[in-house]
């Protein structure tokens, strides 16, 4: 009967845990079908608005008296109807972009024939220009490449020597903020962080080291740096940015 029990316990043990995944795969999906959905949304808007704004600002800024107008405004119309359309793309590449721009230059070359001709086609680059913009702004489209080539430049002991380790610390990191409103004396500095001599002179090393802060003289106050006032303002814009995704 003890082991019949046992093997009860187990085998709802086991169906327990299968039904927590379950729960939670099922709350992703529903989660992403959400995501996908507001996205789409949101697209759609977006969407609406810069084919209504290639509409709008091209019936006021092409020539008024020109009897290609009708002709010119369709065609450089569907160019950047097409344009649009890229905002659906998860990312865009350097490609794609140029491969755009070379269509534009030869519908200008085709049926830019005269002097004038060329003001409606400057006006459609500025359209053009003004959606690529937007493009990156959305984070659609950027140069991922170029990105990625400064990041693998990173020399990690450096970085790591003078940016992560020193503030790799909790007690490091409420120094820094602490000078940022004002200079502060080592007493002070013992009654925020709650560390005594030895402790904090600890630590202020580690700062004083990396460059973060300095000291006016020997004994003196301490007053955060440049580099520490930097690195400290882009750690704020790095949680606050992944916080906002987060909620």
């Amino acid at each position: 009967m003890m082991r019949e029990i046992q093997e009860i316990k187990t085998m709802l043990t086991a169906i327990n845990i299968s039904l927590k995944h379950f729960i939670n795969q099922s709350a992703e999906i529903s989660n992403q079908a959400l995501l996908s959905h507001i996205r789409n949304d949101y697209v759609n808007a977006i969407e609406n608005y810069l084919s209504s704004d290639v509409k709008e600002k091209l019936e006021l800024k092409l020539t008024p008296k020109c009897e290609k107008r009708e002709a010119c405004k369709n065609i450089l119309g569907d160019f950047l109807q097409k344009n649009v359309k890229l905002i659906r793309q998860e990312r865009i590449n350097d490609k794609v972009i140029e491969k755009m721009r070379g269509e534009l230059h030869n519908l200008r070359r085709e049926h830019a024939l005269k002097d004038e001709c060329h003001h409606c086609f400057d006006e459609a680059e500025l359209l053009f220009e003004k959606q690529i913009q937007l493009l990156k702004s959305l984070n659609i489209y950027g140069d991922v490449e170029h990105e990625f080539q400064e990041i693998f430049k990173i020399p990690e002991e450096i970085v790591n020597n003078e940016i992560l380790e020193p503030l790799a610390n909790v007690k490091r990191l409420q120094i820094l903020k602490s000078l940022l409103i004002k200079e502060r004396t080592f007493s002070e500095l013992m009654q925020i962080t709650g560390l005594q001599g030895g402790n904090l002179l600890f630590h202020l090393q580690k700062l004083l080291s990396a460059g973060v802060i300095i000291q006016r003289h020997e004994r003196g106050d301490y007053m955060i740096t440049e580099k520490g006032y930097k690195i400290l303002k882009s750690i704020a814009e790095l949680y606050l940015d992944i916080a906002n995704k987060a909620s």
